[in-house]
């Protein structure tokens, strides 16, 4: 298995972006707390889909090239997270729903729902369920082989293809080196502090992606893109803002652009990230 060494340091300033959205009506701020935003949003070719949970009836806002052009209701159990492909709308919650966007329409038109397994509880002797499911912090996300519903704890849920989910794989620490055993290849990345942490992000499109945060520098972390034989594409720097627990900040097409939701006190804006 070929190892990928990266030696050169990503900038600590994210480069400017190109700005597709700035909607301060999606943000909610009480002085001296964290801001109230979108939890998740999806980007499919110039649109742009943000879950505002604001209203007392959630919707969903679309933009295009920048403008707010509608609004529809969520759907009731909306949104975990959202995935958008053209005029066809995932959300996850209590379920894994499919629905179509008609012209005109004020609401989805829902065309499939799929049972997730609920949520484990503690049983009433305080012990841990032995096949824990949790769904907070779950995603929606699409392979090379599917489309699958995944918890943050438990089985993934196919919803479309024929394939199996691969989950993260094993990272550690040699000093200010990050080692990533990807069933491809091993990645060794230099890191600017020895704690430096790698979260699996996406397969698809023979592109595979891991965010990489240290905790160093003005900014929430890297993205690094390797194709899956082991060669570096691009790096990434985000960009920096508040970090609500649980939602989407990242998104990455099937045409491997990546773009990033950045929440502050005053707005709530979608960039276009740039490689490094």
């Amino acid at each position: 298995m070929p190892t990928v060494v990266v030696r050169d340091l990503p900038p600590l300033r994210a480069p400017k972006a190109e700005e597709v959205v700035n909607d301060p009506s999606l943000i909610e701020y009480t002085p001296g707390a964290t801001p109230d935003g979108p939890p998740t949003f999806s980007v499919s070719g110039e649109v742009v889909v943000i879950d505002n949970e604001l209203p007392d009836q959630a919707v969903l806002a679309i933009y295009r090239h920048g403008r707010k052009v509608r609004t529809v209701r969520s759907p009731d159990d909306c949104c975990i997270d959202l995935r958008v492909e053209g005029d066809r709308y995932w959300t996850l919650g209590d379920y894994a729903t499919e629905s179509v966007l008609k012209k005109g329409a004020n609401r989805l038109t829902e065309v499939k729902r799929i049972t997730l397994p609920p949520d484990t509880e503690t049983s009433s002797t305080g012990e841990d369920s032995p096949n824990p499911v949790h769904w907070d912090f779950g995603r929606l996300d699409r392979t090379d082989t599917g489309f699958f519903a995944v918890p943050s704890d438990g089985p993934r849920i196919l919803l479309e293809g024929t394939g199996t989910y691969a989950d993260g794989p094993p990272w550690r620490n040699e000093g200010k080196t990050l080692v990533i055993e990807d069933p491809g290849f091993t990645a060794k990345i230099r890191t600017r502090a020895e704690d430096a942490e790698a979260g699996f992000m996406s397969r698809y499109g023979g592109y595979v992606y891991y965010e990489v945060t240290d905790s160093v520098g003005p900014n929430w972390g890297y993205i690094y893109q390797f194709t899956t034989a082991g060669t570096l594409v691009h790096t990434y720097t985000l960009h920096e803002g508040f970090i609500q627990t649980g939602n989407r900040i990242i998104v990455i097409t099937d045409d491997a652009q990546i773009y990033q939701l950045v929440i502050t006190t005053k707005t709530a804006r979608v960039l276009h990230l740039p490689p490094n």
